[in-house]
């Protein structure tokens, strides 16, 4: 796994395919990693790489079963899951079924032994761009989680949506439409990044939880709610939330389950896609009011609108254009 690349590729996918595990090693510059086949036969690899919002993405398949040894610089954290894993593996001497997420971060460096047929994605984040969307009170806790590398259980809903992150960012860069480089995108791909490794690498007990009464628990709630509906046409964050109230996102998140059935992240994505749609009533373009509420893969935008309101945001916009053009003539 590679550090960013320079900035003159930045929003640019480049995939290479590879037939030697030493080509495929050398594509990864910055780890000081080394490949072994153990499994007979022709090798295939195949990566592809992008900076977007100074992160690295990465997605790379490879055919044979490897030992791959390597170490991540200190000042960035890297995170992995597997999008297909077809046998045994171990990360760092724990057995990998594909439900986990790989921590490459830590001084002694990584060790992978994959099996016949992998495909990993994964994200390099340096910790300065980690630390815009931490709470005061996070980094003490989260540093620990990256002194070493490991294999890490997380939630499923987590780990989809750290799948989803990364297959968007990479379907985004092959659409190759230039939005990727808008820095409003590229901004907003990056907060949501942060957030998605923050999820990850927070461990279970933060918080104690049980302690929350269902009066507790309501009260947060309706809080969050008054602010984010106060802020107006501001893009307000689970970071501004859980600030404002002092409380930790394991409290918040608690807090919405229990209170409403579902995590602050999706009430706020609900907030945000209500906003986009009164948005493109007034401009009339859809990728303007997607930029505007931080939708940065706007084919999962479209998804996501005609979930929420039936139709696809281009019918929105036709409409709307149509009753304007009614109330004039």
């Amino acid at each position: 796994m590679p550090e960013p690349m320079q900035s003159e590729r930045s929003a640019v996918l480049r995939t290479v395919q590879t037939r030697d595990i030493d080509e495929q090693a050398a594509l990864l510059h910055g780890w000081n990693q080394t490949y072994n086949q153990l499994s007979g036969g022709s090798f295939t690899g195949e990566l592809s790489e992008a900076e977007l919002g100074g992160l690295y993405v990465f997605r790379e398949k490879t055919s044979q079963s490897l030992h791959q040894v390597g170490e991540l610089p200190p000042d960035r954290v890297a995170i992995g899951v597997p999008l297909a894993i077809s046998g045994a593996a171990k990360f760092c001497g724990q057995a990998c079924d594909g439900g986990q997420a790989h921590i490459f971060s830590g001084s002694n460096g990584f060790e992978f032994q994959t099996p016949n047929g992998l495909d990993m994605a994964g994200i390099v984040i340096p910790i300065t761009i980690l630390q815009t969307v931490m709470l005061d009170d996070e980094w003490d806790t989260l540093s620990v989680q990256i002194r070493s590398a490991r294999l890490k259980h997380i939630e499923t809903a987590t780990r989809d949506k750290l799948r989803q992150l990364l297959i968007g960012a990479i379907e985004t860069l092959q659409a190759n439409d230039g939005y990727a480089s808008a820095p409003a995108l590229s901004d907003a791909f990056a907060a949501d990044a942060a957030r998605a490794v923050i999820d990850c690498l927070s461990p279970d007990e933060w918080d104690h939880t049980p302690s929350l009464t269902e009066t507790r628990c309501h009260t947060v709630v309706r809080d969050a709610q008054a602010l984010v509906l106060s802020t107006g046409n501001q893009n307000v964050s689970i970071e501004d939330i859980c600030q404002t109230l002092a409380i930790s996102r394991r409290t918040l998140q608690t807090c919405f389950q229990r209170s409403l059935g579902i995590r602050p992240a999706s009430y706020l994505r609900a907030v945000r896609l209500n906003a986009a749609r009164r948005t493109l009533k007034d401009c009339g373009s859809v990728t303007e009011a997607a930029t505007a509420w931080g939708f940065w893969h706007f084919g999962r935008f479209a998804h996501d609108y005609k979930v929420m309101f039936g139709e696809h945001p281009s019918q929105t916009a036709k409409r709307q254009s149509h009753m304007r053009h009614s109330d004039r003539t």
